[in-house]
């Protein structure tokens, strides 16, 4: 147990931290990180029950929020036997550093692991060789199968997957659709604010395509969720970008429709639903 923990401030424009997870999936991972059972090694004994009670959550919800980060981010991994978690980025942004005062800590700390797999997980991220080593003997892992260059292999392969990563990313960039989807909202913006100042449509398009390709978010279904806070007296002033028309996104569509009414969805029957099922078919030229 720790008075406190370290979080870098490259966490916040994290390309993974800031795209493809949500606000409470951010909230989740400082907890995972800074909670009072973490320790210096990043493989600590907790249950959901104890996530969901100092989060505030319900146990199901925890549970969730769990399972999204074994299987879709794949950032930790939980030991249900033993009720271990290794959080298996944690040598990467908190081993950096070795000197006796914390070989000493994780040495008394190795003791009351149970599974000591997890150990090694986190060994195979960290990039203190020397202190990859010591942790090795300590926790009886300095074995032939998994010696340094074991784990050197294993960073290998970890950067070339961050490689194949970036390449699948540059192949997904926005499209001219996103671009016309942009400059729509922007037109929306402006017309409310002709003193509006020009964005980075590039940024904007964007965001547009994580709208459309990780949200799963149709074109006219933003298209109606933009034309609809723009003529709102409170949205037309909060949202002015799509960063945070992707961010209220679900909201807005609450209110939209509870505004909207009874009468207003009779007239659109089942139009509405039909518009919106066109998948793979978007242009943005509304």
């Amino acid at each position: 147990m720790a008075k406190y923990r370290h979080v870098q401030t490259s966490f916040w424009s994290d390309a993974r931290v800031s795209e493809e997870m949500t606000p409470e999936d951010r909230y989740f991972y400082l907890y995972l990180m800074t909670n009072e059972h973490t320790n210096q090694i990043g493989v600590y004994q907790i249950t959901r029950k104890q996530m969901a009670f100092e989060l505030g959550y319900s146990i199901e919800s925890a549970k969730a929020l769990l399972d999204r980060f074994i299987n879709h981010h794949e950032l930790i991994v939980y030991n249900e036997e033993t009720r271990e978690i290794c959080i298996l980025n944690w040598g990467k942004y908190n081993l950096n550093k070795g000197g006796k005062p914390i070989e000493d800590c994780i040495k008394k700390e190795l003791k009351s692991i149970k599974d000591l797999s997890l150990v090694r997980l986190v060994l195979e991220r960290t990039e203190n060789t020397s202190l990859v080593q010591k942790v090795s003997v300590y926790a009886g892992l300095d074995d032939t199968s998994h010696d340094t260059s074991t784990i050197r292999g294993q960073k290998e392969k970890e950067k070339e997957k961050e490689k194949e990563k970036e390449k699948k990313t540059s192949r997904h960039k926005f499209e001219t659709c996103d671009t016309n989807g942009a400059k729509y909202l922007f037109g929306k913006i402006k017309g409310n604010n002709p003193k509006q100042k020009e964005p980075n449509f590039d940024s904007w398009a964007n965001e547009f395509r994580l709208m459309r390709e990780r949200d799963n978010r149709e074109p006219q279904e933003i298209k109606d969720v933009i034309d609809w806070c723009q003529a709102d007296p409170f949205w037309q002033g909060n949202i002015l970008s799509p960063k945070k028309l992707r961010e209220k996104f679900d909201q807005l569509t609450i209110q939209m429709n509870s505004k909207k009414g009874a009468k207003n969805n009779a007239e659109s029957g089942t139009g509405n639903t039909n518009r919106y099922s066109q998948k793979g078919e978007y242009d943005y030229g509304f």
